[in-house]
């Protein structure tokens, strides 16, 4: 959620784009695409498993794109795109801990909780 908002921040104030409702949308998908700019951040991850639990961990530099980047790339599609709420909440400036919330513990529109971090 934290890159996203930097990816909202770079369109507005780097680019000088004021942007409507809709590019939020469009802005998501993008984040959620790690070929793009905006999705680059995903590259900077890397899945880690150990017991059944998988985690994410920063690896401080981009690495190839491959299978864990694609399943990256899918998953944020599956959690964030679609949820009007979400881009809503982008579009009105809402702080990024209002949407880690909204995301993370109160399930977005699915009300599916689970354990997760920004």
């Amino acid at each position: 959620v934290r890159n996203i908002v930097e990816v909202v921040k770079y369109h507005q104030e780097e680019k000088g784009r004021k942007l409507r409702e809709d590019d939020m949308q469009e802005l998501l998908e993008w984040s959620c695409d790690p070929r793009r700019l905006e999705g680059r951040w995903m590259r900077y991850l890397d899945i880690e498993e150990k017991d059944g639990v998988f985690t994410l961990k920063d690896t401080g530099s981009p690495g190839k794109m491959n299978r864990k980047i694609r399943s990256l790339g899918d998953a944020c599609s599956t959690v964030l795109l679609g949820d009007s709420d979400l881009s809503g909440m982008l579009y009105s400036g809402k702080p990024s801990s209002s949407m880690i919330k909204y995301v993370c513990v109160d399930g977005g529109e699915t009300g599916e909780t689970g354990p997760c971090k920004a």
